[in-house]
């Protein structure tokens, strides 16, 4: 680990909205608050929802932007939205001067990136997915340094000079537990299956897994126990039709400990959000992935592939999608032990465990040096740092 510069150091982090953002902002400050660093965190409404590390921070909510569109009414809504939040963040930083900005993309993230610039304030982006999102693909050419989750990010190309693979944050309770090693199921023994939905699009999920599971062999259902995470509405209508179907089943809106339940599982059925796939190859775990396919950007469908690349998951695109095929692959899957067993050890060797180390690393090494007059400097905005 590099030595903290100055222990009293400020540094900024910038996130909000989805968990895609806020996990790995809360992994960090973890890290960099262990390391005697002073922490203030820039969001929006949400705030008052966040628990645990980002709930006890200095939190500063500001104006939040809104997304661009193609309409010009709407372009032109947006464009005065995120200007009055560029404002409200520089305000913010002027105040605080801190050392360093970590933005983690979204909304939060490119008003008070743009506003560090303004305030000539060292810059890092974070970005999950294995493509630049949009707010990212506007920061990365002022950003200092671009730290990305995969190996290979589409948009980065043009930056590679400081674009560094840290890999993705994940929460602490996930470490806490991925040193477990995976256990295929014994044989005639309980198969533990795990399916989540995500935040956007689980409905065509909890369509398609009771079909699929009812066209199962009998000899794998009655040793099935699963856990479902669904859409809210759906709760109820799932668990009468697991229950119809004879199948062991716990569903849920929202686990609380999730990462307990992806320890348990013996094989996961998921979209491919960057936080999923961070999470379940940190705790090596085969998956079959299904995913979002009106994601910006195909950015889940990029993720999915970029994991595929070491047979640590199969991909089931939606498209070509029915509970036919679903049963057939999780009939081969869960038959075959050998099969999980190697998917297994490739996820493993695809997960990032020590990410938030990795981050923290690079925040130490971008953040100015004691004594430095960086915030003071005359250079040009155009200049990149």
């Amino acid at each position: 680990m590099i030595e903290a510069k100055e222990k009293n150091q400020l540094i900024v982090l910038a996130a909000g909205g989805t968990g895609g953002h806020v996990f790995p902002a809360e992994a960090l400050a973890s890290e960099l608050i262990s390391r005697g660093y002073e922490l203030a965190l820039l969001t929006d409404k949400r705030a008052q929802a966040y628990k645990g590390t980002l709930g006890s921070l200095n939190r500063h909510i500001i104006f939040s932007s809104k997304p661009l569109t193609h309409t010009y009414i709407s372009f032109a809504a947006s464009s005065i939205f995120t200007a009055v939040s560029i404002i409200s963040a520089w305000r913010v930083l002027k105040t605080l001067s801190p050392s360093l900005v970590v933005g983690f993309g979204g909304y939060v993230s490119l008003p008070t990136i743009i506003a560090a610039r303004f305030n000539r304030i060292s810059t890092i982006i974070h970005e999950q997915n294995a493509v630049l999102g949009r707010a990212n693909q506007i920061l990365a050419p002022m950003a200092k340094n671009i730290a990305t989750s995969f190996p290979e990010t589409k948009g980065t190309d043009s930056y590679q000079g400081k674009v560094t693979q840290t890999g993705n944050p994940v929460r602490e309770e996930i470490i806490t537990l991925c040193e477990q090693s995976y256990e295929p199921p014994e044989k005639s023994g309980t198969i533990r299956l795990l399916v989540l939905g995500g935040s956007q699009g689980a409905a065509s999920i909890d369509n398609f897994i009771p079909a699929a599971i009812a066209k199962l062999p009998k000899s794998l259902t009655e040793r099935l126990y699963l856990t479902h995470q669904s859409r809210l509405e759906n709760v109820d209508l799932l668990r009468n039709k697991f229950s119809q179907l004879g199948i062991k089943a716990n569903v849920q809106g929202f686990y609380r400990d999730i990462a307990s339940k992806i320890s348990e599982s013996h094989l996961v059925i998921a979209r491919a959000g960057a936080s999923t796939i961070s999470e379940i190859s940190v705790m090596g775990k085969p998956a079959l992935l299904i995913p979002y396919p009106r994601a910006i950007g195909q950015h889940q469908k990029r993720n999915a592939i970029q994991f595929s690349r070491n047979s640590a998951c199969e991909i089931l695109e939606e498209k070509n999608f029915s509970s036919e095929f679903l049963a057939e692959k999780m009939a081969a899957l869960l038959s075959n032990t050998n099969k999980l067993k190697s998917m297994a050890k490739a996820s493993k060797n695809f997960g990032r465990p020590h990410a938030a180390k990795e981050l923290a690393d690079l925040v130490e090494e971008v953040s100015p040096r004691s004594g430095d007059k960086y915030f003071k400097s005359k250079r040009p905005l155009g200049e990149v740092g």
